[in-house]
């Protein structure tokens, strides 16, 4: 099987084109998988000469997998059929999870986790031909994404946050190059969908089908789907400049001093530029307040996938 990993800032898009690439009749779009790379962490084996068994075990007590509501039969294992390499075991997870959602035998599976971007060389290094999707969308519309969910309180750490997060997919583009990291646009992705879908399919060498644009192909786990509301449905063009109405104008201003020439470099086009002034003294400390405000519901937003699994793990 094929490998492909998109990644980019949270509210960019990641899960909406995994759903669309999902529904391709020979691509399974998988949940967040970032457990895989997590449990490296705790590992110190060769990756090449893994005990499958012990490795298993950390997976399945993971909260990220949880998420998948998998279960793992090892018991199907012989020396000549169980999984040698780490990335085997992966594979041999991900068909599981496709027998289970009735795409037994993809030719391409998808991992749309959004901090793909930040371990784009260790996923490389454990799948070799795999290649990434880098996917960007106007700052101004991510921060305010963000900032309606309630994870940071002010503009300013709204705006630091999707600078950190561009930073990993800019670098790791400059390594790899366009034939490993293909830079898509959210916003070509919704104004011009089949346009844009046909490239990427001829990045990822498959063939292009209409259902690819209803964005239906991946199932969400429970605890996503209020913040993914409109995964399943066809791209909604009035998104795209929503920001423009959702943040004040001083926002704006304030994201724009911050970013300085991203917006440019990205081909957005700003409204301030250079003219955009910095935060005042009584903005900062308002920040600071608005900060301290949300920061319960900050963790609360990021980390509630660790207490979903742990709630799904625990004995019944």
């Amino acid at each position: 099987m094929q490998q492909l990993f998109i990644g980019g800032c949270e509210r960019s898009g990641t899960t909406m084109l995994g759903a669309q690439l999902g529904s391709h009749s020979q691509c399974l779009c998988i949940p967040e998988a970032l457990f895989w790379v997590e449990t490296l962490q705790h590992w110190e084996g060769d990756l090449q000469n893994i005990d499958p068994l012990k490795v298993i075990r950390k997976i399945e007590i993971h909260p990220r997998f949880k998420i998948w509501g998998l279960n793992l039969d090892t018991s199907v294992w012989d020396k000549s059929s169980s999984p040698t390499t780490y990335a085997e075991l992966i594979e041999w997870i991900v068909l599981q999870y496709g027998n289970k959602h009735q795409k037994p035998a993809p030719s391409l599976w998808v991992d749309q986790t959004p901090s793909n971007m930040k371990y784009a060389a260790t996923l490389f290094s454990i799948f070799p031909r795999a290649k990434m999707i880098h996917l960007v969308r106007d700052g101004r519309a991510v921060v305010s994404s963000i900032m309606a969910l309630g994870w940071f309180g002010s503009v300013d750490r709204a705006t630091y946050y999707w600078l950190e997060k561009l930073s990993h997919g800019l670098a790791a583009e400059s390594l790899y190059g366009p034939e490993r990291i293909l830079r898509v646009r959210y916003e070509d992705l919704v104004s011009s969908p089949e346009e844009t879908l046909r490239s990427l399919c001829k990045f990822m060498e498959i063939e292009y089908q209409p259902r690819m644009v209803n964005g239906d192909g991946l199932d969400l786990p429970v605890f996503a789907q209020r913040t993914h509301a409109l995964v399943g449905q066809s791209p909604i063009k009035s998104r795209i400049n929503a920001w423009e109405t959702e943040l004040t104008t001083r926002e704006v201003e304030i994201f724009e001093n911050i970013a300085g020439d991203m917006l440019t470099f990205l081909g957005y086009t700003p409204k301030y530029g250079a003219r955009a002034r910095e935060l005042k003294d009584t903005e900062r400390v308002a920040s600071f307040l608005n900060y301290i405000r949300s920061i319960g519901n900050f963790y609360y937003n990021r980390y509630r996938v660790y207490w979903y699994g742990y709630i799904k793990r625990k004995p019944k």
